[in-house]
């Protein structure tokens, strides 16, 4: 009888043992190994970039030709001005148009570039109707006319001046519609609005590289043998360009021909394959290359003018690249580019959109991976996806301070990298590793695995807790 309680007692402290086991160091280990890695995040600035506010800074200097003011009215000339011009594009994103304009007196050597020979104000060069003309670099000429600077205030000049001023702005910096187009990643564009930016719609988005394809067509090779300088023609026309857009993407160009030969044999259309086919039959009628050089006639040398193709490649290019060429307003003229096909203020316009471009698509796609990490709750997050979202939300961060401060090239420098590192980390292919594991294969495949190991387990402990319910009743049965 005491041998029997002896292995009785032996048997339930083994089943306790093995259960403890089992739950203190079994289960949190399974626990630890089949868990769904996540590495850290900030979500707290994630969050923060869902409400995107926008600062665009440009600084503008006013300089006074000699006679335009006063030497009484130069000593009243503010130094500088604030323009601010707030819009607030949906409830999620907005802008602030932020001008400093400064206002001074030309300089000796300024006065003497205004003094050199050219065309008279007279000239049918300069129209009369022309108030404004924009120059290929960073200035503009505004001429306010006699009745102005006479017997005027510099409170009126300066009243008259300011409409002027933020025309010549909306030519040569960042406008609306530009800035709206931009932003069509993250803001869902009017009906009403998508006429008024179907130009900027029309260029292509920003993309760390493009690569150009230059293709020549002969319709008709057996009467025609084109030739073109391609080469001196992108040099020539193409590249000037080129590489004054490079602080935007890398291009490469390439050009290809192609050669387009008669079949001589009509093939008939085969609705099972839905094809076109060719007997065999029929193959020695086809006139392969070395037999078509036999006839008597020869092929007539065409050859083609670069400048009047890579003019019309030119002025497409531009608008594919997203270099608006929009109306002046009424008294503007703008000169034409120069040898580079693009002026520097046409460069800057580009490269405030491409800077705010890649800010809104880096904005959407880190915080739609943040959206769908929280939502899918077995999508592996690795350190180099979280390396990489906390290097956009740092980009981020820089990108839109530099566009604050009026620093245009770090702002697109760092919005690129910005882009960059958001599109590697949403399109990690290690994300989708346990995307598509449900939770029936995991029963499936532990079930197997524990329950043959958990069911002695259970019932021994069952067991023993049947056997402590009744000695307890036994116990209250003999204290009564």
């Amino acid at each position: 009888m005491a041998t029997t309680e002896v292995e009785r007692r032996r048997g339930q402290i083994a089943a306790l043992s093995i259960a403890a086991v089992v739950i203190i160091v079994g289960v949190p280990l399974w626990w630890r190994t089949t868990e769904t890695y996540r590495a850290w995040l900030p979500v707290s600035q994630i969050n923060a970039l869902s409400n995107l506010q926008l600062q665009l800074s440009a600084d503008v200097e006013v300089v006074f030709a000699r006679g335009t003011v006063t030497p009484e009215q130069q000593k009243k000339v503010p130094v500088t001005q604030t323009w601010d011009e707030k819009h607030a594009v949906n409830e999620d994103t907005s802008l602030n148009y932020r001008y400093e304009v400064k206002y001074r007196t030309a300089t000796v050597m300024e006065e003497d570039a205004l003094n050199q020979p050219t065309a008279a104000e007279s000239s049918s060069l300069l129209p009369e109707d022309v108030d404004v003309y924009i120059g290929q670099r960073r200035t503009a000429l505004l001429r306010i006319g006699s009745q102005v600077k006479v017997g005027r205030t510099l409170e009126q000049l300066l009243t008259h001046l300011k409409p002027r001023l933020k025309q010549v702005l909306q030519v040569m910096s960042f406008s609306r519609t530009d800035i709206t187009a931009a932003l069509s990643d993250r803001v869902r564009v009017s009906p009403g609005n998508q006429e008024s930016i179907a130009d900027s719609m029309r260029a292509f988005k920003s993309s760390p590289g493009y690569e150009i394809t230059f293709s020549l067509l002969n319709p008709d090779p057996k009467s025609h043998r084109l030739h073109w300088d391609i080469e001196g023609g992108v040099e020539t026309y193409i590249q000037p360009l080129l590489t004054k857009l490079a602080p935007l993407a890398n291009f490469s160009i390439d050009s290809q021909i192609l050669y387009y030969a008669m079949l001589g044999v009509n093939p008939r259309f085969d609705s099972s394959s839905s094809a076109y086919t060719l007997n065999a039959d029929s193959l020695a009628h086809v006139i392969n290359p070395v037999e078509a050089r036999l006839e008597v006639t020869f092929p007539v040398d065409i050859d083609i003018s670069m400048a009047r193709v890579m003019g019309v490649f030119l002025a497409q290019l531009r608008l594919l690249l997203g270099v608006q060429s929009s109306t002046p307003p009424p008294g503007f003229m703008v000169a034409p580019c120069s040898s580079a096909g693009l002026a520097d203020w046409e460069l800057d316009r580009l490269m405030w959109s491409r800077s705010v471009e890649n800010i809104a698509t880096a904005t959407t796609t880190i915080t739609s991976l943040a959206q769908l990490l929280d939502q899918i709750g077995n999508i592996v997050i690795n350190d180099n996806i979280a390396e990489q979202v906390s290097s956009a939300v740092t980009s981020l961060q820089l990108a839109v301070a530099e566009l604050e401060a009026g620093n245009l090239g770090f702002a697109l420098q760092y919005s690129k990298e910005a882009f960059s590192a958001s599109e590697r980390a949403f399109f990690d292919p290690s994300l989708l590793h346990l995307l598509y594991f449900p939770d029936d294969q995991k029963f499936a495949i532990y079930i197997p695995l524990f329950l043959p190991m958990c069911v002695p387990i259970l019932l021994s402990l069952l067991k023993i807790l049947t056997e402590l319910r009744q000695r307890r009743r036994d116990k209250k049965a003999k204290n009564a």
